[in-house]
């Protein structure tokens, strides 16, 4: 479901919604509640610089540029971003520089699907 500006408000299957997402006067998405969880979004200009799921907040390391991103927290643990030449995310490493999460795109659709690394115990 999409408002007048085109923004998501909802995602349904039938009658039940499993997503909804709240944006601000400039449009900026702030806030997203799935499964029961609301994360909300901090904003520096067009950046997001932090995500905060109840009490926890995980800061955002952002460049120059418009989404560009170079580290984030989720709980303990820092990722870092790598990117190609078209600034497309390919991978989230650890701390360490070990591969935590792969994504894979086709020339057409956004992307394929993620790849995570990480065992189950390890996902945030």
């Amino acid at each position: 479901m999409r408002k007048a500006r085109n923004q998501l408000v909802a995602i349904k299957v039938g009658d039940s919604v499993q997503a909804s997402f709240q944006h601000d006067v400039l449009g900026r998405r702030i806030s997203k509640t799935e499964g029961g969880q609301t994360i909300t979004y901090l904003y520096d200009g067009v950046d997001i610089v932090q995500e905060r799921l109840g009490n926890t907040v995980n800061p955002i390391l952002t460049g120059p540029g418009i989404d560009q991103r170079f580290a984030r927290n989720e709980g303990n643990e820092r990722s870092y971003f790598l990117m190609d030449a078209l600034g497309s995310t390919r991978a989230l490493t650890n701390a360490a520089g070990e591969v935590v999460q792969l994504y894979d795109y086709t020339p057409y659709e956004p992307l394929r699907r993620p790849i995570s690394l990480r065992t189950p115990t390890d996902r945030p």
